[in-house]
């Protein structure tokens, strides 16, 4: 499912109340990492940039994928997150927004978006267990070296949407 905001709506939902922004990202990005197919993360980022959790100017981008810490505390039905990553192949949506989102030379990634997390990997696959299932589970999950420098990331990506 593509997410397209509404300039008007998506104002409104995130600045009326704290509680309301967060009502408003849990199904947006749970959608997304549902991978039902590649995920669209510009309506991500700047939902989470509207907010207040991330900010451009902390953009730390390598390899072409585009990463932020997330300030504050942002849950995903209960899930901790401290990290977002994303790369947007689309080069007209991605010059949109070239603050958000970083391109640099070789060769592209990925359409992808994730999200890092420093709970431990049992706990982080019980929630996807809960949330997402288990199809997808293995390779949406990675531990160790991740884009986003937290110990675990949960994410979605061209190659493994569908």
């Amino acid at each position: 499912m593509r997410i397209n905001a509404v300039p008007g709506v998506l104002a409104g939902v995130l600045f009326c109340a704290p509680l309301a922004a967060q009502e408003y990202f849990e199904p947006m990005i749970l959608s997304e990492l549902h991978c039902a197919e590649s995920p669209s993360p510009l309506p991500v980022l700047e939902a989470l940039e509207g907010a207040g959790f991330i900010r451009s100017s902390e953009l730390y981008g390598y390899d072409s994928i585009s990463c932020f810490p997330i300030r504050g505390a942002l849950t995903i039905y209960g899930l901790q997150v401290d990290a977002v990553c994303a790369h947007e192949e689309d080069s007209s949506i991605m010059n949109e927004r070239p603050d958000l989102l970083y391109r640099g030379p070789g060769t592209s990634p990925g359409q992808s978006l994730s999200f890092g997390t420093s709970a431990a990997r049992a706990e982080v696959e019980d929630w996807y267990a809960e949330h997402l299932g288990t199809r997808k589970m293995g390779p949406a999950i990675e531990e160790g070296d991740t884009m986003s420098e937290s110990p675990i990331e949960i994410g979605c990506s061209s190659w493994i949407s569908g």
